[in-house]
């Protein structure tokens, strides 16, 4: 895979996660998507482009104010609410690390 696929992987996966209607389903998609953008840094830097870079971190942004979203309208119990802020912070934790390993390249 390159990096325009692993672009659309998570384009994919943002869109099951704004789509979702089912906490489980919701779950999974957010799931789906942190796995994804965790494999950023497996890809060869230089591979990143600015644009290809700043749209990842964008989707994510997305994903995590979906999440946020779902949490406060309260539908679902309390131990999905809680996966899901948890999922919050691994995705936080990800792009920790993906602005670190871009710096690290050289790239900010």
């Amino acid at each position: 895979m390159n990096i325009p696929d692993l672009v659309d992987q998570l384009v994919e996966h943002s869109n099951g996660v704004a789509a979702a209607s089912r906490g489980k389903a919701f779950e999974t998609s957010v799931s789906k998507f942190t796995e994804t953008l965790a494999t950023v840094p497996d890809y060869p830097h230089a591979e990143m482009s600015q644009a290809s870079f700043d749209l990842i971190n964008g989707l994510a942004e997305q994903v995590i104010a979906h999440v946020e979203r779902r949490i406060e309208e309260s539908r679902d119990d309390e131990s999905l609410k809680e996966q899901m802020a948890e999922s919050v912070y691994a995705i936080r934790r990800v792009l920790e690390e993906l602005f670190r390993w871009r710096r690290h390249f050289g790239r900010t």
